[in-house]
Formats: C-alpha cells, sequence, structure tokens
C-alpha cells in the first residue's frame, strides 16, 4: 500500500535511536536563525578562497560553544542549535552559558555580515524547558534533541527582530539580575 510505502521511507531516512531516549526536564536552547540565503553562501570577496558567511559563523560557533563548555551544538539548514544544562540542577548555569553565547554570536554574526555588506541577516532565539535527546547513529555517535524547548528557541528566532535576541520567559526567569532585557511590545 502507498502508506506502507511511506512508513518504509520514513523508517529509512529517520534512524531508529541506537541508545535510549532521554527526557531532559530543563534544557537550554538557544537558536540561531539565518534569515538571507544568498548572504549566508556569500563569501568575503578579494584574492584567493575565502570562507563564506556559513563557514565563518560555524566556525565561530564552535569557538564559542568550546568556550563556554556547551555540550551540545549543531548546524541543522539554516540554523545553529546550542544547547546546554543536560544535567539535573544546571539549567540556571546552562542559561547564563547561553545567555552569554547568544550575545557574543550575535556580536560576531553582525561583524560577518556587515563585513559582506548586508544588515543583521540573523535572530536568535533562547528557552529553557523540557526536551528529549537520544544517539542516533551506530559507530561515531550523533546526538539528537528534539521538544518542546528546542522548538520554541527556534519560533523565538524566526519571529525575533534582525540582529537581536529573542528569550523566552522560563530562560528570562534564570537570568534575571544577571541580564539586562527590553521588552517586545
Amino acid at each position: 500500500t502507498a502508506q506502507g510505502g511511506r512508513r518504509t521511507l520514513l523508517a529509512a531516512a529517520v534512524p531508529a535511536p541506537d541508545g535510549p531516549v532521554r527526557l531532559f526536564d530543563q534544557v537550554c536552547v538557544l537558536t540561531l536563525v539565518a534569515t538571507d540565503a544568498a548572504a549566508l553562501a556569500e563569501a568575503a570577496s578579494g584574492e584567493g578562497r575565502r570562507a563564506s558567511a556559513l563557514e565563518r559563523l560555524a566556525a565561530e560557533v564552535a569557538r564559542v560553544a568550546g568556550r563556554r563548555a556547551l555540550g551540545y551544538a549543531k548546524l541543522s539548514g539554516d540554523r545553529f542549535v546550542l544547547a546546554a544544562g543536560f544535567a539535573p540542577g544546571s539549567a540556571a548555569a546552562a542559561a547564563v552559558a547561553l545567555a552569554e553565547a547568544a550575545l557574543d554570536l550575535r556580536d560576531q554574526a553582525a561583524t560577518v555580515f556587515a563585513g559582506l555588506g548586508h544588515s543583521a541577516a540573523f535572530r536568535l532565539g533562547l528557552d529553557c524547558g523540557p526536551a528529549l535527546g537520544a544517539e542516533i547513529a551506530a559507530g561515531e555517535p550523533v546526538f539528537n534533541l528534539w521538544g518542546d524547548a528546542v522548538r520554541l528557541s527556534e519560533r523565538l528566532a524566526e519571529t525575533g527582530l534582525p540582529g537581536a535576541i529573542a528569550v523566552s520567559q522560563s530562560a528570562q526567569s534564570f537570568l534575571c539580575g544577571a541580564f539586562v532585557f527590553q521588552p517586545r511590545g
């Protein structure tokens, strides 16, 4: 049947988790969404091979994730997803680390796009909440993360202001007193 064929295709496209799916009650997730695909692919002008905006952003994400000791950094399409707070009771510290990472990435992304003559072709979203995760590949494991915190972080980034960091109430509750927030009417 057509439906049976669809299940077969889906099973082939989405591998079953190799390890148990784990629930993380309070993980913090930061998403950076690029809003201009042409700008993302563009490289700085000049002689020789120049890194594209995507390559430069990927290098910055890796640098920031390492510097802030973030446990998860992934490129998926036009977005980078970073997460921390997988250990019980670590959400407050993870929220601070991701907020600092968001400030670093905002500044670096602005520099990357300005160097190409573009305005801020990116948005960021930060949320803390429940998520699921599992290793999904045999051999060298690939960890995948999904759930409410991931979706809301992405939604905040997609609907935020260009070059800005949109923060959920949940994330803000961990960050009050350490960061200044501007309400978005």
